[in-house]
């Protein structure tokens, strides 16, 4: 072969690399808006959930919501809430959740396809919580409010603001 095919050759390989390239810089980026798309979509949903409920968030990879269900219980001066916890991970084996209304005990959440749920109920206060995922323990990844640290545990925990129906 002469120095003019290899020339074109190499030509030719390099503009197939580029559309390689390109087309799935494009593809990339498409799947990038559908996954915004639907977590928009998402937190949409839960954002009108929480105006209703004023309780705190929790949707993504994540991996979580935290939402609320009608009040249950009225006890002398408090309404005991049925708070529901979502933790969303394909890869997680084991999800739990510890926090102030457990004593940090782990409880955990049964798994319904890729998403971990669990229903606590709680009486209106602040709480401080972690999933426990495989073992770690994690910020819930949803939560918008700023976490806190907890002294007493050497963490940053999650917090939750559980609003009476009166509220």
């Amino acid at each position: 072969m002469n120095q003019k095919n290899l020339l074109f050759i190499l030509i030719i390989d390099l503009i197939l690399i580029i559309g390689a390239i390109y087309l799935i810089g494009n593809r990339y980026s498409n799947f990038k808006q559908n996954i915004k798309k639907e977590k928009s979509a998402q937190v949409t949903t839960t954002t009108s959930v929480e105006s209703q409920i004023s309780t705190a968030t929790v949707t993504p990879e994540v991996p979580v919501t935290v939402e609320e269900k009608i009040p249950e219980q009225t006890t002398s001066s408090q309404q005991i809430r049925n708070i529901l916890f979502q933790y969303r991970r394909s890869t997680a084996k084991n999800v739990a959740i510890i926090g102030d209304f457990n004593d940090w005990v782990p409880q955990p959440l049964e798994k319904h396809k890729n998403v971990w749920k669990i229903i606590i109920q709680l009486a209106p206060g602040e709480y401080l919580y972690n999933f426990l995922v495989d073992g770690k323990v994690i910020l819930d990844p949803n939560n918008h409010k700023e976490p806190v640290m907890n002294k007493e545990r050497g963490f940053k925990s999650s917090i939750l603001i559980v609003k009476s129906v009166n509220e």
